[in-house]
């Protein structure tokens, strides 16, 4: 097996956030970073070849605000796109107009030419597989199509692709069997890119999907807000906004519900908002009232607002337990 690249914060005593934010750009790509919990700064990166792929398994004690900018996009060479698959805590990605919460055993994909903002949890760990643009449109022609949609074990073609990269995870994997398995990957994503497209989206449409995108999460909190006044805000008109999003295999209330609940999810678990009742989280999310957010979170989520928020709760108070002294 060929030999990993190592970067651990442990090399850089005193300096260890500034040499973690040098480590992740020269890993990945340009990136701005700042962190926040710091109470452990213990961080590291192994990243090796994998087939025509590199893959970097992450751990990262503190939690951290990533952004990719403007400028990190222009500091950077040709297109790239990253598969996260997280294997513990909780990663919030923004991107393309669409928010999402990502639990262990779930992965999203990342364009590196789009503006984007990623959340980790302290004592967070990911796998990422670093994917060139030119190789991964040999599988999917468009994948910026679905870029920051969150793939779980939901359907047969997303427990498949799961189940790759779970055994991944848990599997030294010989440089010859490599490409193997990253042609697996890549068909296993395909697949699951290929659930609910009803045809394939051409380039135009796909940059005006993002733009409706962006400005539906722009105006989401609004609980006024209904097609006809985003179609206008674009210049386009209702039957058209509609097929838009039916050729990019979703629609618009499924679009806004996912925003909404994404922001909800993320206030529930901050605990900045933990004095907020769950009605008022309703209503600043643009939910009608508590029992509306409730309905609709239990159906996503499996459990209600306040059984999330409680688990939330218990975990930061365990992460931030000190341990007794003898």
């Amino acid at each position: 097996m060929t030999e990993a690249r190592l970067w651990s914060t442990s090399s850089a005593p005193g300096r260890e956030l500034a040499y973690w934010r040098e480590a992740t750009c020269e890993a990945v790509f340009e990136l701005e970073l700042e962190s926040f919990a710091e109470d452990s700064l213990a961080a590291s990166i192994e990243q090796r070849p994998f087939g025509p792929l590199s893959m970097s398994r992450m751990s990262i004690g503190f939690g951290q605000r990533i952004r990719r900018t403007p400028s990190s996009i222009n500091r950077s060479a040709a297109q790239q796109f990253e598969l996260v698959y997280l294997l513990d805590g909780r990663i919030n990605l923004q991107q393309c107009g669409r928010e999402v919460e990502l639990a262990p055993r779930q992965c999203v994909l990342v364009d590196s030419s789009e503006q984007y903002r990623l959340t980790t949890t302290p004592g967070s760990r990911n796998m990422s597989f670093h994917l060139p643009g030119s190789w991964l449109k040999q599988w999917l022609p468009q994948p910026e199509a679905f870029v920051a949609r969150r793939v779980t074990d939901d359907s047969a073609w997303q427990a498949a692709l799961i189940s790759t990269l779970d055994a991944v995870a848990r599997t030294a994997i010989d440089d010859d069997f490599a490409p193997l398995c990253a042609n697996q990957i890549a068909g296993a994503l395909a697949l699951c890119a290929s659930e609910g497209a009803a045809q394939p989206i051409r380039e135009y449409q796909l940059k005006l999907f993002n733009r409706l995108r962006q400005t539906l999460s722009d105006l989401a909190h609004d609980n006024t807000l209904d097609a006809a006044r985003l179609a206008q805000s674009i210049g386009i008109s209702v039957r058209y906004l509609h097929a838009i999003f039916a050729t990019a295999g979703t629609s618009y209330s499924r679009e806004l519900l996912d925003i909404r609940l994404g922001r909800a999810r993320q206030m529930l678990s901050d605990q900045r908002f933990r004095t907020l009742s769950i009605a008022e989280i309703a209503w600043r999310c643009a939910f009608f009232d508590a029992s509306h957010l409730t309905r609709h979170f239990r159906a996503r989520y499996d459990c209600t607002p306040g059984a999330f928020r409680d688990r939330c709760r218990m975990e930061d108070d365990a992460e931030h337990e000190q341990p007794a002294l003898h």
